[in-house]
């Protein structure tokens, strides 16, 4: 988003907090992109994460149900100075296929904090998380303990939300931690990319851990990674952790009106019978719906 785009969000602002938050990538905001804003503002961490729900909210593409979610959360890694980073997420809604590939805010602020080698400490929201997304958070967050804000409300545990919770461990598992030393983010080339998304794919239910590499024309590349729950419906694709990744930036790849053009698809997977797997067939199934003239490459691991 443009400074003059984040001034009409927030009016009152400072220069200096309105271009730190433009430094937004991937949904990330830094520790000392929030160090900034909250001392320009005179705010605290809370009160910021609490702030940033309408930003969050704009993200959001529904075509299907013109209901926008937003979601920022705290991340559990702090600087210094104590301020910790800061990950939005917002639903997408695809017309193109069918409405279980919907993503949630839930599940893109968790694949964001994922992909940033990190886990959610605290969680804001415009609106009361749904069974399948209280499902996800017990999953890949700090569970039992997670403070959730719905609309400045009350905080209410996640405990509370998802009583005598099911989850990895009642099917032998361990829980999802991504890589703390992302590499993601930093420059580098596709295929540098591929290999390190790869380290982050969690798929111990179907056993087929898939990476990918988003391009678009504009030049840009986005990683993405398997993210499986036990739960098996609230898992994320490699696809559509790349789609949430280059939605939630300073300048998104969906509007309402129009669609990114993307280029180019390269997937790795771990052996060439991994290609007639469900995970794989349905990503594949995306992409040719949202990219049917982008190209498709297959790379196997071994």
């Amino acid at each position: 988003m443009t400074n003059q785009e984040l001034s009409t969000l927030f009016p009152d602002w400072s220069v200096q907090a309105l271009e730190a938050l433009t430094t937004i990538k991937c949904g990330a905001l830094s520790s000392t992109a929030v160090s900034t804003i909250c001392q320009s503002l005179n705010i605290n961490v809370g009160q910021l994460q609490q702030s940033l729900l309408p930003l969050a909210e704009s993200y959001a593409i529904t075509p299907l149900s013109d209901f926008q979610v937003g979601a920022v959360a705290l991340g559990t890694e702090h600087d210094a100075e104590g301020y910790p980073a800061l990950y939005l997420g917002a639903n997408l809604e695809f017309t193109q296929v069918g409405m279980n590939y919907t993503i949630h805010a839930e599940q893109s602020v968790t694949a964001v904090a994922s992909a940033h080698g990190d886990k959610i400490s605290a969680l804001a929201l415009n609106v009361t998380p749904c069974g399948m997304c209280r499902q996800l958070l017990h999953e890949h967050n700090t569970a039992a303990e997670l403070p959730v804000l719905v609309n400045g409300e009350n905080t209410i545990n996640l405990s509370e939300l998802l009583p005598r919770a099911f989850g990895p461990e009642d099917l032998s598992q361990s829980v999802y931690q991504p890589p703390r030393d992302t590499g993601l983010f930093n420059d580098m080339t596709a295929q540098q990319l591929l290999n390190q998304a790869q380290a982050f794919s969690y798929a111990p239910y179907s056993g087929s851990a898939i990476a990918c590499v988003l391009e678009t024309n504009s030049g840009a590349s986005y990683p993405g990674f398997s993210l499986e729950s036990a739960a098996y419906n609230p898992s994320l694709s490699a696809l559509s952790v790349a789609l949430i990744l280059a939605q939630l930036n300073a300048e998104p790849v969906f509007s309402d009106n129009e669609r990114s053009e993307f280029k180019r698809l390269t997937v790795l997977v771990k052996d060439k019978d991994a290609v007639e797997t469900a995970p794989f067939q349905e990503l594949a199934l995306l992409w040719r719906q949202l990219a049917p003239e982008g190209e498709f490459t297959v790379v196997n691991s071994v």
